[in-house]
């Protein structure tokens, strides 16, 4: 994934994402000629390193188009929920080294991965950590980078699904109406 070529990234980033899905199949669904072989646990922290420095890649997300960046996130998330809780500390580090940078596509990074990870860990873990995070991510609304805006929603929205009884409170809701 360190090729300058973003077909072959991409595809770094597909098979990761693969090996996530079987990683994951195998945890679920473990036979004695298919139980997990760990590789996602064993090698996460460099791999979710090489995820954030593509998550950084400053490629525009259209919406048609396969990115790096959303690759990255997709894969982000699946090696969230192959390794649960183990995926939050690197990630806030990621998140709070970037969250305020003055470039937008840190700032835009740091809020795809914080709901990327809304999926896999312990949701009442998930639950404190938003609950602490909740006031900034509403201000990001308001960044001058529209990229950064989206990823914000993308973050409540993965919230939502992720961790629904965080939102479903008349205070949470009461400040979403105002949004």
């Amino acid at each position: 994934m360190g090729s300058k070529d973003d077909e072959i990234v991409l595809q770094g980033i597909e098979i990761w994402s693969s090996i996530c899905d079987q990683e994951n199949s195998r945890i679920k669904f473990p036979t004695n000629e298919k139980r997990s072989m760990d590789i996602i646990k064993n090698c996460y922290p460099s791999l979710l390193q090489l995820l954030f420095k593509c998550m950084c890649n400053n490629t525009e997300r259209t919406g048609k188009d396969w990115s790096i960046p959303t690759a990255s996130d997709c894969c982000l998330s699946l090696v969230a929920n192959v390794i649960g809780d183990f995926v939050v500390p690197p990630v806030l580090a990621f998140i709070t080294a970037n969250i305020n940078s003055p470039n937008s596509s840190l700032r835009d990074a740091a809020l795809l991965s914080f709901g990327s990870i809304m999926q896999g860990p312990n949701k009442q873990y998930l639950i404190n950590i938003y609950t602490k995070s909740f006031e900034g991510v509403i201000k990001m609304l308001s960044d001058q980078s529209p990229q950064v805006r989206e990823s914000t929603l993308f973050s409540f929205e993965k919230a939502v699904d992720g961790i629904p009884d965080f939102f479903f409170t008349d205070r949470i809701l009461a400040q979403f109406i105002q949004i």
